[in-house]
């Protein structure tokens, strides 16, 4: 099992996001949509290799995409147990 890791940038992008929708939408559904995007990156701990590499962009790069709307990026560090990085982009 990996140990999922937001960087700073990710959880900058997350309360961005989260902002965003909150003034355009409501809180309940801004909250709802963020916190779901926290789960899908926190369920990468058990199956880290999942999406699309993009070692053409940033060596170690995997991106996946979430409800068509959000695209993932991250890198998996070091084996078993080791830390995961994950940073979001809006697509």
């Amino acid at each position: 099992m990996y140990r999922v890791a937001f960087t700073r940038r990710a959880q900058t992008d997350l309360q961005g996001l989260f902002d965003y929708l909150a003034d355009r939408f409501d809180l309940t559904n801004a909250q709802r949509y963020v916190e779901q995007i926290e789960k899908t990156c926190l369920s990468l701990g058990t199956m880290p290799n999942r999406g699309t590499e993009r070692s053409d962009l940033r060596p170690g790069l995997r991106t996946m995409g979430f409800r068509r709307r959000v695209t993932i990026a991250f890198r998996v560090k070091g084996g078993l147990g080791e830390h995961s990085a994950y940073s979001l982009q809006r697509t």
